[in-house]
């Protein structure tokens, strides 16, 4: 009679873990099959809002950019922001609202339906239509992609101040703290407004309501949540971390070891008579590296949802617990759905097996990965951080570098000539507190350049006409105009100087005002000229003008080739850091502004001598 207590025991040990196995994989097929049906879902009306913004600014006859904002000030600009927010409610229904309802199904136990979560959220959408609710997207889409703590959307998860506006905040400390304290403020508030949503869609609060809701959960039970969120956050970070390393770095660096002894782009042609040894294992190197590098990023991009997805049911449970409304938590999965579950699940990534090794078989013929030109490297402030700011020894610094071009930031001054400087006044680098404009040229030229380098010199603040004297015949000058005077005379002024010097072809004149270099390519068609922009909507290849100089975040590959299928060249600036120096040289674009040329120069080099895995990642990498 015991030994058969035993056995039933026994039994019902296993019965409970394999009900818990089921349960658990439920779990994450549930929140894969989400994520798979709601993205598809989500395609048509995303497009469809994405398409409507970007005709409507293109009616005004350009696109709409950080440096020609004044052509969308019309009746356009209210239909435009209508649109964006209408596609930013769509991203939070999808990625948010239904996330959330999916987390309440799971703890409850009930069978999830991906269409009838979606049908709630949009339910849902009225709690966001008022002041309060408006300004909680907003804060939703920029702020907390900025914090990095709360509920954020894909459309905006990427969005970070740009570099070139954080580099002048940390150069100096009390604008540095002030930022950090300013973070440390948002991240506070987002705490504090966690529950918020949850609020909204499962107890049927306004917006504001809900804010204060949120706030006074967190303050009576904090202790709580931060005691489990930390182990929960430990324990998330743990996984994530070991996934990348086992399904990404690991497999790569096994590959790329391996592919160092085979010829790198070599073409193979698997439609001829018979292949050599070495075309043999190139090719059977090729196909396992696709096999490994799409489904190593399938396995991980699983794991990361499933995480994500955890820290949502776990908030959920959370809310359920701080208001005394416990899930019932009968979670039962059948024998046949969980066979059904599984076979629809191992469905993708064998199709992703699939399409890796027809990936790995035709390397050879796939245009994306044949791409053996890399951008011409720009000197950022005439030689980047080779010599003192803007100076004449900074171009030769570049020259002796072998790098393309030299750029530099020309204004006028008070009896119209024109020096280069970047800052609106001489304060940072000379310590005299006045702009260009309030001086004359004599007067400019008793001030002294801050010397950067340690070398001690001396340096006077150039004109323009000793910057092209400098470049002529060396390097190529990208002259930005620059300052308050920024006007047609100044184009005209800066041409004439370059026409004087014969110096046409070694010129490009760039600038964050649209409306002077239109006016510069129209009148002086013979001169190159570049837009520096960082933001835009519409398609900005339409621009007139030769170059499109985009900031780093703005710099994607859909962005990259949409600019050279218009038959224009395409540039990144200021990039400074060697992950994105990497993602850059490998991006299609013509040009990259950097201060880091030494190092440019050397991750270019070891760019060159990549294995066909690491070219497959990288473009894989930038792509995505």
């Amino acid at each position: 009679m015991q030994q058969s207590d035993n056995v039933k025991n026994e039994n019902s040990t296993r019965s409970q873990k394999r009900k818990r196995k089921r349960s658990f994989f439920a779990m994450g097929v549930d929140v894969w099959r989400y994520q798979i049906i709601s993205m598809l879902l989500m395609v048509v009306p995303a497009l469809l809002l994405d398409n409507l913004m970007s005709a409507l600014v293109d009616s005004s006859g350009a696109p709409v950019t950080t440096a020609n904002m004044s052509a969308m000030f019309n009746w356009r600009l209210l239909v435009f922001i209508l649109l964006a927010i209408a596609l930013i409610l769509v991203f939070i229904v999808f990625e948010i609202f239904g996330q959330i309802y999916l987390s309440r199904d799971i703890l409850n136990g009930e069978e999830s339906h991906v269409f009838r979560e979606v049908g709630q959220g949009f339910k849902s959408v009225r709690r966001f239509l008022s002041p309060k609710g408006l300004l909680f997207a907003l804060y939703i889409t920029i702020v907390v992609p900025i914090c990095g703590v709360g509920f954020s959307i894909s459309l905006t998860e990427s969005f970070k101040i740009p570099n070139f506006i954080t580099s002048v905040i940390f150069s100096k400390p009390l604008t540095a703290i002030l930022f950090v304290a300013l973070i440390a403020v948002l991240v506070i508030i987002s705490i504090r407004w966690i529950f918020a949503i949850h609020a909204m869609l499962l107890d049927n609060m306004k917006a504001g309501d809900a804010l204060k809701k949120s706030v006074s959960l967190m303050k009576a039970n904090w202790k709580d949540f931060f005691k489990k969120f930390v182990v929960i956050a430990i324990y998330s970070a743990l996984i994530l971390i070991a996934s990348h390393f086992l399904c990404k770095v690991l497999p790569e660096y096994i590959l790329n070891r391996t592919g160092q002894d085979l010829p790198a782009g070599l073409f193979v042609d698997v439609t001829g008579q018979g292949l050599n040894d070495t075309e043999s294992a190139v090719l059977g190197y090729r196909i396992a590296g696709a096999l490994c590098v799409f489904l190593g990023r399938y396995i991980n991009l699983f794991v990361t949802l499933l995480v994500a997805s955890n820290i949502v049911v776990r908030l959920t449970d959370r809310y359920f617990a701080y208001t005394g409304k416990e899930p019932e938590r009968n979670v039962e999965v059948s024998e046949k759905k969980f066979v059904l579950r599984k076979v629809a699940f191992f469905t993708v990534p064998a199709a992703i097996a699939a399409g890796a090794i027809l990936i790995g078989i035709f390397y050879s013929q796939i245009p994306l990965f044949d791409y053996d030109s890399m951008p011409q490297i720009i000197a950022h402030r005439t030689g980047g951080t080779m010599a003192s700011e803007n100076s004449l020894e900074g171009v030769d610094e570049s020259v002796k570098k072998g790098v393309y071009g030299a750029e530099t930031d020309i204004q006028r001054t008070k009896d119209g000539a024109y020096i280069i400087n970047h800052d609106s006044s001489f304060a940072r680098l000379t310590g005299v507190d006045k702009t260009p404009g309030e001086m004359t040229l004599s007067e400019i030229k008793e001030l002294r350049i801050k010397d950067t380098t340690g070398s001690g010199a001396i340096l006077e603040v150039p004109t323009l006409e000793e910057l092209l004297d400098r470049c002529k015949g060396r390097i190529t000058a990208f002259v930005e105009f620059k300052g308050n005077g920024v006007d047609d005379k100044m184009a005209d002024d800066a041409v004439a100087a370059a026409l004087e010097r014969n110096m046409k072809d070694e010129v490009v004149f760039i600038s964050l005002n649209y409306n002077v270099l239109d006016y510069t390519k129209k009148t002086y068609p013979e001169f190159k000229t570049g837009v520096l922009l960082f933001g835009g909507v519409g398609d900005i290849s339409k621009l007139n003008c030769d170059i499109i100089l985009m900031e780093e975040e703005m710099s994607t590959f859909w962005q990259i080739m949409q600019i050279k299928a218009a038959g224009k060249q395409t540039g990144v600036w200021t990039v400074n850091k060697e992950a994105g120096m990497k993602r850059f040289m490998n991006s299609g674009a013509d040009f990259i502004i950097t201060d880091e040329i030494p190092m440019a120069i050397r991750v270019q080099e070891a760019m060159r001598k990549r294995t066909d895995v690491q070219v497959l990642v990288d473009r894989i990498e930038f792509l995505l």
